[in-house]
């Protein structure tokens, strides 16, 4: 950011032109922009499409925005694929869902489709597929009045794939109290 300021050519006492009054005026909102990224980042990872939605909220131009966004990405602040890999890693010990459902959250939060792609993937071996749709139906079985069925809808509903929940209830891993 102090390259920004670098090539002004200001001194103490000094005038300035309106043109650089709006340049300085630029550089100290898209200073505030960085500053208020890098508080959000302190809080929780954040993906670049979040802090931008987040940064225009609080009344940022799209061009501090922009710079912001820049500055972040130069110093490697912001790096999508380790906040999917983060979110998921703690979406999956809280409440778990399927592939289906993660990409599309992902993608909601701004991470492209192939990134998305990528490390949902990572995350599913069939042993961990299987492990999370016990997980979430015994989660899903301590409701009153559940079937066999509303089961599946549940299951379905988190993203899971039919094939995987059929193949665990043809194993009698299901059993209904």
């Amino acid at each position: 950011m102090s390259d920004d300021y670098s090539g002004l050519d200001i001194t103490s006492g000094e005038e300035i032109s309106s043109e650089m009054y709006e340049k300085l005026k630029t550089l100290d909102e898209k200073t505030s922009a960085v500053k208020k990224s890098i508080d959000l980042l302190s809080i929780s990872p954040q993906t670049e499409y979040l802090i931008k939605i987040k940064l225009m909220k609080r009344g940022f131009s799209a061009p501090a925005v922009s710079g912001a966004l820049e500055y972040l990405s130069n110093k490697k602040l912001v790096n999508d694929r380790e906040y999917a890999e983060q979110w998921i890693s703690s979406r999956l010990k809280k409440n778990p869902s399927g592939p289906f459902v993660l990409k599309g959250m992902l993608s909601a939060k701004g991470v492209d489709r192939e990134t998305a792609d990528s490390v949902v993937n990572s995350f599913f071996t069939e042993e961990t597929m299987h492990d999370l749709i016990i997980k979430q139906a015994e989660k899903l079985k301590r409701k009153k009045d559940i079937t066999e069925d509303k089961l599946i809808k549940k299951l379905l509903s988190k993203g899971f794939p039919m094939k995987e929940i059929r193949k665990y209830f043809s194993n009698n891993l299901f059993i209904l109290n």
